[in-house]
């Protein structure tokens, strides 16, 4: 038979005085260095939060833009209301200018928008950026809705065809005959002949016109 051995129990340390104040001392520095640590990122943290600017935050930047896009969104949804209420909103000179220059200033206002979305871009998150950009060409798309709903359209007319037309027609109108009623004289073209201007020189008489003998066919 194999002998078994048995191997002795382990035996736990004897705590001498001078172990436990030196249990105690690695505690306690331990300990101060872990409050020290923490002490260290409240104060960057109040350093940070001194120093940061206030328009630099999220919240701060979606007040600004709430409040500029609800003025565009109220003005424009007033203005298709009018001209619910009066389809001749854009009739007469005074009524179109003015309509022009609230989406004038409307644009003004938009391009604003784009323009603070530019410059928050290095700070705002790219969602908060994203959904900004989204939001501000929505706002676009709206306002040319109600600027084609609202302005009048300008005539597009050829001008060189029409005057081109003008002439070829009056070249193409027939003469009138020598005798023609009243009430259709004003659909032909009178014909004047050209005058053929008679040159004299100077201190001379006019030279007289020869006038040559009528020949008869009995003298051929």
């Amino acid at each position: 038979m194999e002998k078994i051995h048995a191997f002795p129990a382990e035996v736990p340390p004897v705590l001498t005085p001078q172990s436990k104040n030196r249990h105690a001392e690695i505690d306690a520095r331990f300990r101060a260095h872990q409050e020290a640590r923490l002490q260290a990122r409240k104060d960057t943290k109040a350093k940070e939060k001194d120093f940061k600017d206030p328009k630099e935050s999220v919240g701060y930047f979606w007040t600004d833009f709430r409040r500029a896009y609800d003025d565009v969104v109220q003005v424009l949804n007033a203005l298709l209301s009018e001209e619910h209420a009066d389809t001749n909103i854009s009739s007469g000179p005074g009524r179109a200018d003015n309509v022009d220059d609230t989406l004038s200033r409307m644009d003004t206002k938009i391009k604003s928008l784009d323009q603070l979305v530019s410059n928050t871009a290095l700070f705002l998150p790219p969602y908060d950026v994203r959904r900004a950009q989204e939001e501000t060409e929505s706002l676009r798309s709206k306002l040319e809705e109600v600027r084609t709903a609202l302005m009048p359209r300008k005539r597009f007319t050829f001008a060189g065809r029409r005057r081109t037309a003008s002439v070829t027609s009056s070249l193409m109108m027939p003469p009138c005959p020598r005798q023609v009623r009243p009430i259709y004289q004003a659909q032909c073209r009178v014909l004047v002949p050209p005058q053929t201007p008679i040159l004299h020189l100077a201190n001379s008489p006019p030279r007289a016109q020869r006038v040559l003998p009528r020949t008869s066919y009995s003298e051929i």
